[in-house]
């Protein structure tokens, strides 16, 4: 809704020779705009403020128009009113008027955005002023409430795929997303797999997945999409060399496997900025390596209701930011449901968690909570640096706890390791030949995402 701050008196008269207004900008700029999907409305761009002010001691009357006319891919709002043209519009002496400002661009089957131009004009008294108005359009391929077909491949680079709304993978089918692949998700959007999705990242060449809101303020803020959602009794799914931000939670699992192979295996994967959790498995078996999870509000990795985990070389970090509080471990297992304090159901949990890093600024980054009736299956929890209150429950003798990992820079997102760092040569030889940049991992391996 339009504000218009009125002052002066009820007698003011108008002025009725040429005025000249003044304005907030000279060019509204809209960056990159994804273009119309065909037959609807969206995706929309924001909204974007003119303040258009009255410079005189006079009200003035001042005629505004879309010079693209009922064509423009622009549209302005005044008092509330989406219109094109607005005539006689008084804005009083010394006073201002918020113009809002949006557009929907239309495909221009091109790969690379192109520019879209209009003006605002403004007529007071005779007096001719103008705003330009400019906008980068972006053709994508469009999935919109879709089950896609059975089989299907993402391996188009020359423009994005972008969701709208939701897609689900059907039962015994397979969406293989190949290397480059940039997928964008609109508010509320989620990626349902109930069959197999299969993920085919490259080193500097990962496949992405974000939201769609592309002006440089949103690029890492959570919580603008809902994530990948693996649904019971999908199967053999693998995401290697991605990279999943700014959801709500990064990636859910849930329910045991129906066969022998893990519900997920991810590796080379970096997860980050989500409102709740970088990974979340419900009774689910998930294999992890060489994957770093940071900026969550909740937990990176959590294992609820019994499991199977097996994380390797992973690095989680955890710390308040603008944009999230830090207010739960980085990671957590439990095998029990509860009804308030009573325990009402139990499951078998089994884990290795082998040369990780699971560190931030709570006094506890790990916990584990098992009902006493029923313990873990035979597990493994040996060779990682972690921040714990009570270090004597984590077998302190075959781990490193409470010591700064000294990651370069993690206000960076570098999480990489400095000189001196206890993570450096601390590991055992546990599978993971190479680090989550191709490093060849020597004899004794650092902790961790990253070879030193």
């Amino acid at each position: 809704m339009v504000l218009v701050a009125q002052s002066g008196c009820r007698k003011d008269r108008f002025l009725t020779t040429p005025a000249s207004l003044s304005f907030s900008v000279d060019t509204v700029y809209f960056d990159t705009v994804f273009t119309r999907l065909p037959g609807s409305g969206l995706p929309r761009s924001r909204n974007l403020q003119l303040i258009v002010r009255n410079t005189e001691n006079k009200s003035v009357k001042t005629n505004i128009r879309l010079a693209g006319g009922t064509a423009s891919p622009f549209r302005i709002n005044i008092d509330g009113m989406a219109v094109n043209q607005v005539s006689d519009y008084e804005i009083r002496a010394n006073d201002s008027v918020f113009v809002f400002v949006e557009c929907i661009l239309e495909a221009n089957n091109l790969t690379n955005p192109a520019i879209v131009l209009d003006s605002l004009l403004f007529n007071t008294g005779g007096r001719e002023q103008d705003v330009k108005l400019a906008a980068y359009g972006w053709d994508a391929y469009y999935y919109q409430d879709s089950i896609l077909p059975c089989n299907t491949t993402w391996d188009k680079t020359d423009k994005p795929y972008v969701i709208v709304n939701s897609i689900a993978v059907d039962e015994n089918c397979k969406l293989t997303i190949k290397e480059g692949v940039h997928i964008y998700s609109s508010s509320n959007s989620k990626i349902f797999i109930l069959g197999t999705l299969d993920v085919q990242g490259k080193k500097d060449n990962e496949v992405i997945f974000q939201a769609d809101r592309l002006q440089q303020s949103y690029q890492e803020r959570p919580g603008q999409w809902r994530g990948i959602h693996f649904i019971r009794e999908s199967k053999d799914n693998q995401i290697d060399y991605a990279i999943i931000k700014n959801a709500t939670i990064g990636i859910q699992v849930d329910s045991l496997p129906i066969n022998a192979n893990p519900n997920l295996r991810i590796s080379n994967t970096i997860i980050r900025n989500m409102t709740n959790y970088g990974i979340v498995g419900l009774t689910a078996k998930i294999e992890a390596q060489n994957c770093l999870i940071h900026g969550c509000g909740f937990q990176n990795f959590a294992g609820f209701f019994g499991g199977d985990y097996d994380v390797r070389h992973c690095s989680f970090y955890g710390s308040a930011d603008a944009n999230n509080n830090h207010i739960e471990p980085v990671f957590s297992i439990n095998n029990f449901l509860t009804d308030g304090n009573t325990i009402i159901r139990t499951y078998d949990v089994k884990y290795i968690l082998i040369n990780n890093i699971m560190h931030g600024t709570l006094e506890n980054e790990v916990t584990f909570s098992f009902a006493q009736s029923h313990p873990p299956l035979p597990s493994v929890f040996e060779k990682n640096l972690f921040r714990v209150e009570k270090p004597a429950n984590f077998n302190p003798a075959n781990n490193i706890i409470n010591v700064n990992p000294l990651f370069k820079n993690p206000g960076a997102r570098d999480f990489s390791l400095q000189n001196g760092s206890l993570a450096i040569d601390s590991g055992i030889t546990a599978g993971v030949a190479k680090d989550i940049n191709g490093k060849t991992r020597d004899a004794s391996p650092d902790l961790g995402a990253y070879e030193f």
